[in-house]
């Protein structure tokens, strides 16, 4: 906690400085105390309570603006100290940020909702549940789910392979976006491509064997495991990751059997790579150039095209235009070339096929035409044109997908192919991997990660999760009174038959004498004692007598706790310290104690103030913060690890006992949980196995108004953008209600409203920060989003739009007026802004 005190001495002294003058900004930074994507090292704990301090002050005095910045563990000085400039001068009002080798992250509160349902994409993997990616509903990319499977014993001619990566491919997005042809053969499945670990072999295999590493092609290959034929995957090279390996199979045969068997591409002739720093286009480019031929490429920005000149394309044109056949004719002195690979769609076919000279070959990768019936002039094939139309989801499988990975691994022992570059992303983490691909920003490949070795580590942890075990003991800390003695009976509830309740004075109370009574009557084992978990000793001693007198200790519920509450500028280090000892010095101690220990559970009673900075619980907050980081450090260990944050507890404990405090929260309309809505909540995460969750019933809209600043933080804008919708009535069903009751420009407010909304979930930004004027393409929205943008209107507003409607020069406004036009509403007021916005 000295960074705290530290912090907290200095607070007070700019809270007391003389009147006069701007108050300073403040920061706080810290490196590696937050939990951020897919980082899995160590957490310094011991830095979190300045976390939350920060939380509290930046309710109590908003006028220090202060930013919580978290630099990264594995970050050098260097990229550190760019990382910090870099924010000393973002204009935005992000209030707690983490940096991760050069790349930007903002803190957000999501809800964790539907438990029961398939998990959601971006919450991970389902530990020791094998399962696939699936699309949960199309144009919608936050419903990519994963949904269990069972792992399928292979056939003779099969082996089975744990996934460690697998690529992403366009045609995945197109797939998730619900815009890829959907007669084609693989139109449900996500995944052409892996890299991982056979586990299993087929009693007819000899050239594949268990725990040899491989690399190979299937429909479906976003999975923990893939059951395929032997002849579709390939020795890895020792020298080679399972990334690197998960971008070579698509590309490079699509790339081998368009220009190699198809074109037949010889030395000196010229090609045309279309999209060339894509993946198929990088791997076309480098077989090209092995080969001998004059390479001719098109990228959609400057950073690509300065990419492929980076690599030995002389030639490099603009995608996103078709002024590349006019400047290709006038390089080429008139002549034109002899191959074109072609991936763009529309008006860029005709004026690449114009550019072929005698005997050309026009080779096909794209879907959106072919499928889309396009029709194309027969003029150009006066030269003696050949034309192919390649779909490799119907050459991805046996037999013609073997014979192609030996020619493409040939090429790899001459170093003929190599790797793409390539960015990784977690599995859990698709939904933004799909974005960055949609957005374009990819050079070479997108590759899913999976960590097999940390899945049997969390596997072997979830089997010894026997939950509340009747021949194990559950030692309880603020056992003996409120909400630590509720806990109590729920788990004897559950099954519990031997319980250890503790506090700092012992069973000396009424409360906990009854309690007591209550458990034993049920057949209970209870031990029952003073002791300290802030206390080496007494946690030591207290072991040693479990060891002794009771079965195996097989949970920990850490629920002591202490208030000392005040403002910031009436606190110091002792005041600052009472919460601190019980709640963060107490779990820290029973984490060390019980490390050689093998636990089901450890749980740490944390509460929804470390979440919204509770005013006047500065210490409070901090010593909640600690025990949520050290929740997650024992996860990254692979050892149990729940921070259970509560609502306040309105029927029992120290909230219910103090009725000015009652009163207090009657007047901020924060009415808190039962102890029984708390602990099914514990059920639901504990099943659910989150290291931090937050049960709650807070009103983010009505309650946070009477707490400072809260609304103001982009932190909180999802949960509140979400209970605004609902307040509104936001339903589906609900908000079409609301429009056929609406007047002419009550509908006007209620679609902008509604779309203002969806466009800032699309962009994963806040609608106040949008213009209701300004073009689409302005605001950061590309094709790809406005495709989803249509299915959520369609979905939610129950009518499809023109496409001309969600054009790049479309504006909230204009689409405001469609979407009247198309309820039988002439948009008298939509044409302009209500003054509110």
């Amino acid at each position: 906690t000295i960074g705290s005190h530290t912090a907290l001495r200095l607070v007070r002294r700019l809270i007391n400085r003389p009147a006069g003058g701007a108050a300073p900004q403040l920061w706080f930074v810290t490196r590696g105390a937050q939990p951020v994507g897919g980082d899995d090292h160590p957490l310094v704990a011991a830095q979190t309570p300045l976390i939350g301090f920060g939380r509290v002050l930046l309710n109590e005095h908003p006028e220090f603006r202060c930013r919580l910045v978290d630099l990264g563990p594995a970050d050098d000085a260097a990229v550190a100290a760019r990382a910090l400039v870099h924010e000393f001068d973002a204009a935005d009002r992000e209030d707690q940020v983490a940096w991760r080798g050069g790349v930007r992250y903002v803190h957000r509160l999501t809800r964790m909702s539907n438990l029961d349902s398939p998990r959601p994409a971006e919450r991970g993997l389902a530990s020791d549940v094998p399962c696939r990616l699936q699309i949960g509903r199309h144009g919608m990319l936050d419903q990519l789910r994963l949904r269990p499977i069972e792992r399928r014993a292979p056939e003779p001619h099969e082996v089975e392979v744990a996934v460690c990566a697998a690529g992403v491919n366009f045609r995945d997005v197109m797939k998730a976006l619900g815009i890829y042809p959907g007669d084609a053969p693989d139109a449900d499945s996500l995944g052409d491509e892996f890299a991982g670990v056979v586990t299993r072999v087929g009693s007819a295999v000899t050239a594949r064997r268990v725990g040899e590493r491989v690399f190979g092609v299937c429909l479906g290959a976003m999975a923990t495991h893939v059951t395929v034929d032997a002849g579709v995957c390939m020795p890895l090279p020792d020298d080679m990751s399972f990334e690197e390996g998960a971008t070579i199979p698509v590309v490079y045969l699509t790339a081998y059997r368009a220009l190699n068997q198809l074109a037949r591409m010889q030395p000196g002739e010229r090609v045309l790579v279309h999209s060339a720093a894509g993946g198929v286009g990088h791997a076309a480019t480098r077989l090209a150039l092995q080969a001998g031929l004059e390479v001719f490429g098109t990228a959609g920005s400057p950073a690509k095209r300065q990419m492929l000149r980076n690599i030995g394309v002389h030639h490099v044109f603009n995608s996103r235009t078709l002024d590349f056949a006019d400047e290709i004719m006038a390089v080429t002195k008139g002549e034109g070339i002899d191959i074109v690979l072609n991936s763009l769609a529309g008006d860029a076919i005709p004026r690449s096929l114009e550019l072929l000279r005698l005997n050309g070959r026009f080779l096909e990768i794209g879907k959106r035409d072919i499928y889309g019936g396009t029709a194309v002039s027969l003029k150009p094939f006066r030269n003696s044109l050949a034309y192919f139309a390649i779909d490799m989801a119907r050459e991805l499988v046996p037999p013609h997908a073997g014979p192609l990975l030996e020619e493409i691994r040939t090429l790899l022992g001459r170093d003929v192919v190599r790797p793409l570059p390539f960015q990784s992303f977690p599995f859990g983490e698709v939904a933004a991997a799909f974005r960055y691909m949609a957005q374009g920003k990819h050079n070479g490949k997108i590759v899913l990660t999976i960590d097999q070795t940390a899945l049997a580590r969390r596997s072997a942890y979830n089997a010894s999760r026997g939950a509340f075990r009747g021949d194990a003991t559950y030692l309880i800390t603020g056992g003996l009174r409120g909400f630590g003695l509720a806990f109590a009976e729920h788990l004897v509830a559950r099954g519990a038959r031997h319980l250890v309740l503790t506090s700092q004075s012992g069973p000396t109370s009424e409360e906990s004498q009854t309690g007591i009574e209550r458990l034993r009557s049920q057949g209970v084992n209870v031990l029952a004692c003073k002791s300290d978990a802030a206390s080496e000793s007494d946690v030591s001693a207290l072991l040693a007598e479990i060891d002794r007198t009771m079965p195996p200790l097989a949970g920990v519920i850490h629920a002591a706790t202490t208030y000392a509450d005040a403002l910031i500028r009436d606190l110091d280090t002792t005041s600052f310290e009472r919460p601190m000892i019980p709640k963060a010095y107490g779990a820290w101690n029973l984490h060390r104690a019980t490390l050689g220990r093998r636990l089901d559970l450890f749980v740490t009673i944390s509460s929804i103030s470390a979440v919204v900075g509770n005013t006047g619980q500065a210490n409070y907050v901090a010593a909640n913060a600690f025990l949520d980081a050290l929740a997650e450090t024992r996860r990254r260990q692979y050892l149990p690890g729940l921070s259970l944050q509560l609502d306040r507890i309105r029927d029992v404990g120290h909230v219910a006992r103090d009725q000015a405090l009652t009163d207090r929260f009657a007047r901020l309309n924060w009415w808190g949980i039962s102890a029984a809505q708390a602990l099914e909540g514990f059920d639901r995460l504990l099943a659910n196995d989150p290291p931090v969750g937050l049960v709650t019933s807070f009103n983010w809209m009505k309650t946070s108004s009477g707490l400072g600043p809260l609304l103001a933080s982009p932190r909180f804008e999802q949960v509140v953008r979400e209970e605004s919708a609902a307040g509104d009535d936001e339903g589906s069903a609900a908000i079409r209600r609301r429009l056929d009751a609406a007047s002419p420009d009550q509908k006007s407010d209620i679609i902008r409203t509604f779309l203002l909304r969806e466009i800032a979930d699309v962009l994963r930004t806040s609608p106040r920060k949008l213009s209701v004027e300004a073009p689409l393409k302005d605001i950061g929205m590309d094709s790809l989003m406005a495709v989803e943008l249509m299915a959520r209107v369609e979905s939610k507003l129950g009518m499809t739009l023109p496409a001309q409607q969600l054009s790049a020069e479309s504006t909230v406004m204009t689409i405001t007026a469609a979407a009247l036009t198309l309820l039988g509403v002439a948009p008298t007021r939509a044409a302009a802004p209500a003054a509110k916005e």
